[in-house]
């Protein structure tokens, strides 16, 4: 059993393919796949490690050179990085993992304009080239993610046919990936079976076998880790960790984190398309009586698109609780008789149901009339989808996997942007995005980002409501949780200390 980490989770994977979401998908992939470079990290207060995002580290990549403009890089992999099928890295899988994400158009597409990356080539076996545009400060923050990712090529293409020439289809239901562990078993609606990948070149994992079952209710969750049936309950939700920070069947820490818990409304959808609208609902949040009933007087209010971790965070959102003055912008938009929306939401966050519940009582103080609707996560992950944009009223909850401002603007708001589920296009912003993504004097560049944030506050497509923090709940001897910017749980770095 020492050997054995059994997680309990909303959902096992519905698919495993890490260029889109679906529930379990990232909570499991990230640790299946991983970049040619890493964060660095130091000696937290108590013991804990920290990452340090400005600190960029080797990991399948063993060094790297560039020109004295940033535009082009050249890494030189490590000879004994190999999958558990056995096949060893070559920089021919690092160009044909690229090319594909840029094909797709999903997550590793956009992370691949993003970093403005126009070419990837082999120059030998070991060698791969990364040409960009234009010098991009978050080209290796980018690299650190586990996506595009770097696939097994000698494996999936076995896989290959005719019509599915990528081997898409093999990729969602099997992994081929070289980071420390590979799927084994994948059982949908229960859980998926992990084992470490036995050619894994970096210290082996404590874990040699991990079960992530889905476990869709909180109170299950908690009682499994109070049993001693699992040993990490993940996405429990605060009222609970209140009660279980003095119990001694379990352990609890967090980190602030970088997900917030928003309003997403779709700009294309009436009655929303018109922006005094949305700013009515900012302005008729309770933002106080939402931290206590739902995150516990535990969450720290958002007030910008961006994380406090960001460089160039500022407080854009001034929004604060004024229900007069949300009633007088829905009149001024010709609603003076107020308006009927629904707000959808699905339970793929703890806080999920409890802060609809909230914010569709308090919109009703300001002259909104709220259908509340509850979907299956499937359905709700679909319709909040950047690629769909079919509800036009809903909760969400995003991060920045880098920790840099012009990757989350581009991620979230810019018009192009795989995560832009609100439809929201606004040449300036673009504009505004597009030169500080170049802007070289730290200055200028902060004025940019600045700038960014405010328009974005004042369009209102986002409503930010708290960080709820990320909490880490286990079993009282699991050690080594190293929180990194995806607020997902590293398995590779845990062990337990009976």
């Amino acid at each position: 059993m020492a050997q054995n980490l059994v997680i309990a989770g909303v959902s096992a994977p519905t698919s495993l393919d890490p260029d889109v979401w679906t529930p379990g998908t990232i909570e499991t992939m990230v640790n299946v796949y991983e970049g040619l470079v890493q964060y660095g990290y130091t000696d937290g207060p108590d013991g804990e490690r920290i990452i340090n995002p400005t600190d960029i580290q080797p990991l399948l990549a063993e060094s790297w050179t560039s020109n004295e403009d940033k535009t082009e890089y050249v890494f030189k992999l490590r000879p004994d990085v190999a999958s558990p099928y056995g096949n060893t890295l070559r920089a021919q899988d690092v160009v044909w993992s690229w090319n594909l994400a840029a094909e797709r158009k999903q997550t590793g597409g956009f992370l691949r304009r993003t970093a403005a990356v126009t070419n990837v080539e082999a120059i030998d076996d070991s060698h791969v080239k990364f040409t960009l545009s234009a010098p991009r400060r978050m080209f290796l923050q980018i690299l650190a993610l586990y996506t595009p990712h770097i696939i097994d090529t000698t494996e999936a293409l076995k896989h290959a046919t005719a019509e599915d020439p990528n081997a898409l289809a093999w990729l969602k239901q099997n992994t081929a990936g070289f980071g420390a562990y590979h799927l084994t078993q994948l059982r949908p609606g229960e859980a998926a079976m992990f084992e470490v990948n036995p050619n894994y070149p970096f210290e082996k994992p404590y874990y040699k076998r991990v079960m992530y079952r889905e476990v869709p209710a909180p109170a299950n969750r908690v009682a499994l880790l109070q049993g001693g049936d699992v040993a990490i309950a993940e996405e429990v939700p605060l009222d609970q960790i209140v009660n279980l920070i003095d119990d001694k069947r379990t352990k609890v820490t967090s980190v602030p984190g970088t997900a917030s818990a928003s309003l997403r409304i779709n700009v294309t959808k009436p009655p929303f398309d018109n922006k005094l609208v949305r700013q009515a609902v900012a302005w008729a949040l309770d933002y106080d009586a939402l931290n206590q009933n739902v995150f516990r007087g535990k969450g720290v209010r958002a007030r910008s698109i961006l994380a406090p971790a960001n460089t160039g965070y500022v407080e854009a959102y001034q929004y604060d609780h004024d229900p007069e003055k949300a009633k007088a912008l829905l009149a001024e938009a010709g609603f003076k008789d107020g308006v009927d929306i629904t707000l959808e939401y699905a339970a793929a966050w703890w806080w999920e149901e409890a802060l609809a519940i909230q914010i569709a009582d308090q919109l009703q103080k300001s002259s909104f009339r709220v259908d509340l609707k509850k979907l299956p996560n499937a359905e709700m992950a679909a319709r909040r989808n950047a690629t769909e944009r079919t509800s036009p009223f809903f909760l969400h909850s995003a991060n920045a996997f880098a920790l840099d401002p012009t990757y989350s603007f581009s991620l979230q708001v810019y018009s192009s942007g795989v995560g832009n589920n609100t439809g929201y296009e606004k040449p300036e912003f673009d504009t505004l995005v597009d030169e500080a993504l170049v802007e070289k004097d730290d200055a200028k560049w902060l004025d940019l980002v600045a700038q960014a944030q405010q328009m974005v506050a004042d369009d209102a497509p986002v409503i930010p409501t708290y960080y709820p923090g990320t909490w880490f709940v286990s079993a009282p001897c699991i050690k080594g949780n190293l929180w990194q910017p995806h607020n997902r749980v590293m398995w590779r770095y845990l062990s337990c200390a009976e």
